[in-house]
């Protein structure tokens, strides 16, 4: 064999076959099809959990904000007959600043889950209207917490 024949096979041997190429590619692909799905969801289940948590806590906030007015007699007979917006700091600030000894209101601060949940961190989320808060999510649902009065509740479109 001539060297420049020996060079040619040489050349030849470097790199991979075209079938070697097509069935990586193809584990690849069923590779991404398998566990795909599953790191898309995980962005869904946070959120859930972040919504759930935060609601938890709203409705931990109504029961404080109702003991706090059974003690100073101010006259409410059901704990959830005070507006969301009065227990909810609505606005981006994360931290809440007392206010001295008579605390008024803004038990819970929205900004926690507006940055771990909200698409636009600008959104004004809270109506006054409707006792109720609602926003778009990162994954592209739209989140409704609302307070019927008996009870504080979410929901989620398309559902989690």
């Amino acid at each position: 064999m001539s060297r420049i024949q020996g060079r040619a096979v040489a050349a030849l041997r470097r790199g991979f076959t075209m079938i070697e190429l097509i069935i990586v590619i193809v584990i690849l692909g069923v590779l991404s099809a398998v566990a795909l799905p599953k790191f898309i969801d995980m962005r869904g289940d946070a959120e859930k959990a972040s919504i759930e948590a935060w609601v938890g806590a709203l409705r931990s906030a109504y029961g404080l904000m109702y003991a706090a007015t059974m003690v100073a007699n101010v006259g409410y007979t059901n704990p959830y007959a005070m507006v969301l917006p009065s227990i909810v700091r609505c606005d981006g600030v994360d931290q809440l600043e007392p206010r001295g000894e008579q605390w008024q209101g803004n038990h819970l601060a929205l900004a926690g889950l507006r940055n771990a949940v909200f698409k636009d961190n600008t959104q004004m989320a809270c109506s006054y209207g409707s006792n109720s808060i609602e926003f778009d999510t990162r994954s592209g649902r739209h989140v409704s917490i609302v307070n019927n009065g008996q009870g504080v509740t979410w929901s989620a479109s398309p559902a989690y």
